[in-house]
């Protein structure tokens, strides 16, 4: 019996601890209270909302949609670059989020295709590239920030072979001339930390 009292008298202690708590817990959020915890849940949503919108940066590829007509030089051959030319079609999608960027060019043996993706991540404030071509069944990603001094997208990158375990970092260079050219260069690291040019590409809007 005297074991029962004491847990008894236990249980009893602890109700009467327990639920002023939970009374405590479940009293109602004062206005202002409840009115400023609206207004940050409001100012959240809005700044998500925002963030899934196109900004200038977008505005900025979109400019480039349209026909083009590319002169390609390749500097991995001794004795001067090799020049091939193409063409190609840009497109501005998903609302003006990305740009999409389609080529060909060369002939024969020489001929190639190509496809990038680029965006701007409003969450990183970074631009992105993902790119394909018809050398290769992978693609490639880098990201990039605008260069007010060079009016361009330096995008870096890095791909690496699964089987050889050879990484090669690289930059792109994407310049505004202006809303009818633009002007890229790619650039490959050495080992040594020196760089070294290995494609440029101009490109003028087609009449």
């Amino acid at each position: 019996m005297r074991h029962r009292r004491v847990a008894s008298t236990l249980l009893l202690l602890l109700a009467t601890a327990v639920v002023p708590l939970v009374a405590q817990a479940e009293k109602p959020a004062a206005p202002a209270e409840k009115s400023a915890a609206e207004d940050d849940k409001a100012a959240r949503i809005a700044e998500a909302m925002a963030l899934v919108q196109p900004g200038p940066e977008h505005a900025r590829l979109a400019r480039l949609a349209g026909a083009w007509r590319r002169e390609y030089h390749f500097y991995f051959t001794p004795g001067g670059p090799t020049t091939l030319t193409g063409e190609g079609h840009n497109e501005a999608i998903l609302g003006g989020r990305f740009l999409t960027m389609a080529s060909t060019g060369g002939s024969g043996d020489s001929h190639f295709e190509a496809f990038q993706l680029v965006g701007f991540d409003r969450r990183s404030g970074l631009y992105s590239m993902y790119g394909c071509d018809s050398g290769g069944t992978y693609c490639i990603q880098s990201t990039g920030h605008w260069d007010e001094a060079q009016n361009a997208i330096v995008f870096h990158g890095a791909d690496k072979d699964p089987r050889s375990g050879h990484e090669e970092v690289f930059d792109l260079i994407m310049r505004w001339v202006s809303d009818d050219e633009v002007a890229t260069e790619i650039y490959f690291f050495k080992p040594d930390g020196s760089k070294f040019k290995a494609l440029d590409i101009t490109s003028r809007r087609a009449s």
